[in-house]
């Protein structure tokens, strides 16, 4: 019994069990937090809803009680106007008629219970007319409260406070209007209403399931209300809404009554000032979210039961997994490494199958090669046991070949001076060549900046000899046109003696016929001579004009002749001027690449002396080292005999080592790693 509860107190902390624990929390916690809110949210809207419907009905009613007065006003003003009435004193067929007129209006509505009219003087005429033989003799209509008020308030509907009557036991309210003529009051129209078709309408409206509608009247008790023992009374002041009635004309107002909460919803009529009230029990909203309730509730009992299930489902799963590799933990404890996690998942639990293979795989590994490490000790320690003893037998021949090499050490200590001498002289060679070496270099130098400057000399006669070409080809463009234009004015010229051939032909024929005019052509014979004389001298001008020209053009010819000339030497100079650029060019190369050899070849001279001078240590040292290695040629045959005793320990920590060796490949046998 004891095992059992352990067993079940082991379970409850599982993993398993604590995510069933989480994952309903999860889900039921929003669920009800969700339904909570839901309900109060839906109880406000409903609440609201029904609030806003009943203010309509209260104004529906209300629009009826206003269309009510407002006709029976109608019905009063037509008859405080009737003449009937306004000069009944005028004619006695009025007071005929004005009775008939009281009895029509009285047969017009049901409710109606009492319709007349008090004159001035105290005269009354009501319909029915046997309701006025109940009246007191000295009845004084004048003297009542809604004759005075309605005088009070000349053209002004008066409407009475209700009452009980008392033969009926209904509620009546009596309305007034003054009747005028000439501004003055002749009389009072009065009408008693009975509320009782009123009272049943409003009875007959129900809000909700059990609410109702109510009137209240101005001074604060109920004209109607379902429990008819209730009408009269001043309930409406005990509860303690009326203060609030009686200041908002319209709005909402919680109270308690009878120990129950209900909501009231009022407005106030505009024509007789009661208020119409409706009201409803809290208990009712209750009632209409229960529902609601009942469905979340549900809800979560499902959505419960769902989250048990998958959290079942999914904790069995993954205990399921960490079983498999809880089991395998604990065969790789017992020595079985070749062991190896299978899990159905494609999650974390997949990467943990992975790392947990690649581990057994990782410590197999780790373990084989120990073994292999344990057996390749085993023989070495095994090696090193037989070895031990060769070399032993090996000391003595050491020892033997040690007199050897201080022989060998005296002959090197001779041979090292004699190297010692020749690196000296050497080391002189190698400070006259580097030496040269920097001269080489300084000229080298020199004469790659002389070549780089040349360089740029022929660079700017490039461009000199690119220019004489381009002013050549423009002297030549110039002289070219030049000679164009001469040959224009040539024609020109050519014209212009033409003309005055022509001209001097013309004046020789005007002259003839001049002399054939006699005494009358001597004037124009005069003309025609001064004429002729002109042309002459016009030929003469052209004549010179074309030798000046043909002078002008020899020399233009000249000049093209010069001008190609030029450009043909141009052309030959720019040649000359682009092989003498390559050449520098080439110049300029060799030269860097001199001065790169010259920087090697001295980069090697220093590189050599810094050398020479280490060479030259080490030859020293050597020296010294064959002297020291004679001398210690004796220390080492007596450490021989050290080495031997040092060997004995050596063979006797490799028997101790093979022993080790054979404990470990044992204890490697207890894995299973293949």
């Amino acid at each position: 019994m004891k095992k059992t509860k352990k067993a079940r107190k082991f379970k409850l902390n599982t993993v398993k069990s604590k995510m069933i624990v989480v994952m309903s929390l999860l889900a039921i916690i929003p669920l009800l937090t969700l339904g909570i809110v839901s309900i109060m949210k839906t109880e406000a809207i409903i609440k609201d809803e029904v609030k806003e419907s009943s203010l309509q009905v209260v104004r529906e009613v209300d629009n009826g009680l206003t269309n009510l007065f407002e006709g029976i006003e109608g019905q009063m003003n037509l008859m405080a106007n009737n003449i009937n009435f306004t000069d009944y004193y005028s004619n006695e067929n009025n007071r005929t008629y004005a009775s008939y007129l009281l009895q029509g209006t009285l047969e017009t509505r049901e409710d109606y219970k009492h319709v007349y009219f008090a004159t001035d003087r105290g005269d009354l005429l009501m319909a029915p007319q046997e309701a006025s033989s109940s009246l007191p003799d000295d009845f004084d209509p004048t003297s009542r409260p809604w004759y005075k008020n309605a005088v009070g308030q000349q053209g002004e509907l008066i409407i009475g406070e209700p009452y009980q009557d008392e033969s009926t036991g209904n509620t009546i309210v009596t309305l007034a209007k003054s009747v005028e003529k000439e501004g003055k009051v002749a009389g009072v129209i009065g009408i008693d209403i009975n509320l009782t078709d009123i009272a049943k309408m409003t009875n007959d409206i129900v809000i909700g399931h059990e609410g109702y509608v109510v009137l209240v009247g101005n001074n604060g008790q109920l004209i109607t209300h379902p429990d008819s023992s209730l009408i009269g009374s001043d309930t409406i002041k005990k509860i303690g809404i009326w203060d609030h009635l009686n200041q908002n004309e319209e709005g909402t107002k919680e109270y308690t009554y009878n120990e129950e909460t209900k909501a009231s919803v009022f407005t106030t009529n505009e024509v007789t000032g009661w208020k119409v009230l409706s009201t409803l029990e809290n208990s009712e909203f209750a009632q209409r979210t229960s529902s609601i309730k009942t469905l979340t509730l549900v809800m979560c009992i499902v959505f419960v039961i769902i989250a048990l299930l998958t959290a079942w489902v999914v904790s069995q799963k993954i205990s399921k997994n960490i079983n498999k590799v809880r089991s395998s933990f604990k065969q790789a404890a017992h020595g079985d490494l070749t062991t190896r996690v299978s899990l159905k998942a494609n999650d974390e639990f997949k990467d943990l199958e992975h790392s947990f293979n690649e581990m057994m795989d990782d410590l197999s590994s780790a373990l084989s090669s120990v073994e292999s490490s344990s057996k390749t000790t085993l023989e070495t320690a095994t090696y090193l046991s037989t070895i031990t003893t060769e070399t032993s037998a090996s000391i003595t021949q050491v020892a033997s070949a040690i007199g050897d090499v201080a022989e060998g050490a005296s002959s090197q200590a001779e041979n090292s001076q004699k190297s010692s001498e020749e690196m000296s002289e050497l080391s002189n060679q190698l400070d006259q060549i580097a030496e040269a070496t920097q001269e080489m270099n300084q000229v080298s130098t020199h004469s790659a900046e002389l070549g780089t400057s040349g360089l740029k000399q022929v660079e700017i006669l490039t461009q000199k000899s690119q220019e004489t070409k381009d002013s050549s080809q423009t002297v030549g463009s110039i002289v070219e046109e030049i000679d164009a234009n001469m040959q224009e004015i040539n024609a020109f010229v050519t014209t212009i003696s033409n003309i005055t051939e022509q001209t001097n032909l013309l004046a020789l024929n005007a002259s003839i016929e001049a002399a054939r005019a006699g005494e009358h052509g001597k004037g124009f014979a005069v003309v025609a001579e001064e004429v002729r004389k002109l042309a002459e001298e016009s030929k003469a001008s052209a004549n010179q004009v074309t030798s000046i020209i043909e002078k002008i053009q020899t020399v233009v010819d000249q000049a093209v002749q010069a001008v190609g000339e030029t450009n043909g030497i141009v052309e030959d100079q720019e040649d000359a001027v682009k092989q003498t650029k390559t050449i520098f060019t080439d110049i300029v190369t060799a030269l860097n690449g001199v001065a790169t050899q010259a920087r090697t070849v001295k980069e090697s001279v220093v590189i050599s002396q810094e050398n020479k001078e280490a060479v030259l240590g080490e030859i020293q040292n050597i020296s010294a080292l064959s002297q020291q290695t004679a001398s210690s040629s004796e220390e080492v045959s007596a450490s021989s005999e050290e080495i031997s005793a040092t060997m004995e320990e050596f063979a006797r920590h490799a028997t101790g080592l093979e022993d080790l060796s054979q404990q470990l490949d044992q204890e490697m046998k207890k894995f299973n790693f293949n």
